[in-house]
């Protein structure tokens, strides 16, 4: 059996050579010939038919991912093969060694999920979707072995990263985060699920984003927030991960102002005004697909953050008009060091809009002393979700159950305790009216109500109908956060809120209408997008 592999096609040819026969020495009839001639090609295109047959067995319904793409034969080449004897052909774009009769294939050794390759592929590595096999003719009706189908993406298998709304204008260029969870990395561009720190957002969140491909394993993106007038903020991020690795690095450099909800109303700045918690620093981070279900990544992060007058201002506040601290150390300046450990696994039945399965993230982070700050910390936070269906249509309707909780072990800084209240909270409050503590616990059930389907921008739209209820609580741990905003502005420190909203599944994320009602009796609208689960 010969093989010749020639720019990623394999022809196999099978050859019979059979002793002469006696009777081929002698002189015979032409009927006896032609009999005889008859039986040794009968016999040729048998052994051929089975050493093929025995290809096909072996080969067929496995699967390899591609590494890289193969080059085309030309057209001269392609000439030449037409010209010989129909031979099967094997096409693939995987690897591999030609070395006398051996095939050697050098399949990738992890398998990853659609979600977890858009992932990778977000945070800059370059993975292709696994190579189908089939059995087509050719033009000349040849047997074709083997030959690879690329099936186009569907727009609704473009995912969206998890409370985010990602509409791209070109190839490097649209509005929303494409950072995936988990994230080690801090920023305001990579807010985590968990509920921590600020809800800065006041409207819906629109983001800025410009990427740059440098080669098949690095990437370079800048993404910026500033149509929110409360909130400013760029984020310049950079990833490595080249093929032989199953993770990567990514490495950020941010600059953000925002208005912090711990420090909205009743209590100004001693010269007026609200307080402005300004951030500059960055970080480094691995991350890892641990199996199809299960993410983690790394990261180590320094932060210097200050409290100031305005979005822009020079003036550092280190203390509000009743003298309250603001930061940590008494110059209004806190260096922030910090390891943190993200996770999220999650076995749902549609990772942008699941209505069944589950779904779990983990956040720890601990703090290094540093600086004049010297804080010294250990947060631990969990979300946990279940998408229960009802019915059996395709799109049925589904209850969500959510619960979080979280606590801060040591210095609780105000500006990076747990704010309670808005949109991503409790419904039917404003942003951190329920309160600022040191530990939490929230509990939300949501039922979804599909009412129709349209289709636009080339696939199905889903309208639904959503009613929920949202708990909350800082479990009486406000006055254990330095400054006490919380106490010292009045907050309740628990509260619930109902009520329902109109969503609208897309492609371009989930976006939101909805009104909740507090138990004090206030009623509070808001315009959102993406889940909070």
């Amino acid at each position: 059996m010969n093989q010749v592999g020639q720019k990623g096609r394999f022809y196999i040819t099978s050859r019979i050579w059979l002793p002469q026969s006696p009777l081929q020495k002698s002189n015979l009839s032409a009927p006896s010939l032609v009999v005889f001639s008859v039986l040794k090609l009968s016999i040729l295109v048998i052994v051929s038919a089975c050493a093929n047959l025995f290809l096909i067995t072996v080969v067929q319904g496995q699967s390899f991912s591609n590494s890289s793409l193969a080059a085309r034969n030309s057209t001269a080449a392609a000439e030449d093969a037409s010209k010989e004897s129909p031979i099967p052909t094997l096409e693939t774009q995987e690897r591999y060694s030609t070395q006398a009769a051996d095939l050697i294939f050098e399949p990738d050794n992890l398998v990853l999920t659609k979600s977890q390759q858009a992932s990778l592929f977000d945070r800059g590595v370059s993975w292709t979707s696994n190579t189908n096999f089939s059995l087509e003719p050719t033009v000349a009706s040849e047997p074709i072995l083997a030959q690879q189908e690329e099936k186009p993406e569907e727009p609704e298998d473009r995912l969206i990263p998890p409370g985010e709304i990602v509409i791209p204008v070109g190839t490097s260029f649209g509005f929303g985060s494409t950072n995936f969870p988990p994230n080690g990395l801090n920023g305001l561009t990579r807010r985590p699920l968990i509920l921590q720190g600020s809800e800065s957002f006041n409207t819906l969140p629109i983001l800025l984003y410009l990427q740059q491909k440098l080669g098949d394993s690095q990437k370079l993106v800048l993404q910026a927030g500033g149509i929110d007038p409360q909130v400013v903020a760029f984020d310049l991020g950079y990833t490595l991960a080249p093929k032989s690795w199953s993770g990567g690095i990514s490495a950020n450099f941010i600059y953000q102002s925002t208005l912090s909800p711990a420090f909205k109303g009743e209590v100004f700045l001693p010269r007026g005004g609200d307080a402005w918690v300004n951030t500059v620093g960055g970080g480094i981070e691995y991350f890892h697909p641990l199996s199809p279900d299960f993410d983690l990544a790394v990261g180590v992060n320094y932060e210097k953050v200050s409290v100031r007058s305005g979005m822009f201002s020079n003036e550092i506040e280190p203390v509000d008009e009743l003298g309250n601290q603001l930061t940590v150390t008494s110059g209004g300046q806190d260096d922030v060091l910090t390891l943190r450990l993200a996770a999220v696994y999650q076995k749902v039945n549609n990772r942008n809009f699941p209505d069944k399965g589950f779904r779990a993230l983990f956040d720890i982070e601990q703090s290094i002393p540093v600086g004049d700050a010297s804080i010294t910390n250990t947060l631990l936070a969990t979300s946990l979700s279940k998408f229960i269906p009802f019915g059996s249509s395709p799109k049925p309707s589904s209850l969500v159950l959510n619960l979080q909780g979280g606590v801060i072990l040591g210095d609780a800084p105000p500006y990076g305790s747990f704010n309670l209240g808005g949109r991503r909270t409790v419904r039917g409050y404003k942003a951190g009216r329920i309160g600022t503590g040191k530990s939490f616990i929230q509990a939300v059930a949501e039922y979804r109500i599909p009412i129709f389907t349209f289709r636009a921008f080339k696939q199905e739209n889903d309208i639904l109908l959503n009613v929920f209820f949202d708990y909350a609580t800082d479990l009486e741990t406000a006055d254990q956060v330095i400054g006490k905003p919380a106490v010292v502005r009045d907050r309740p420190g628990n509260g619930y809120g109902y009520g329902l909203g109109i969503q609208w599944r897309s492609r371009f994320g989930l976006f939101k209408l909805e009104g909740g009602r507090n138990d004090q009796g206030r009623t509070e609208f808001s315009l959102s997008g993406g889940t909070r689960f």
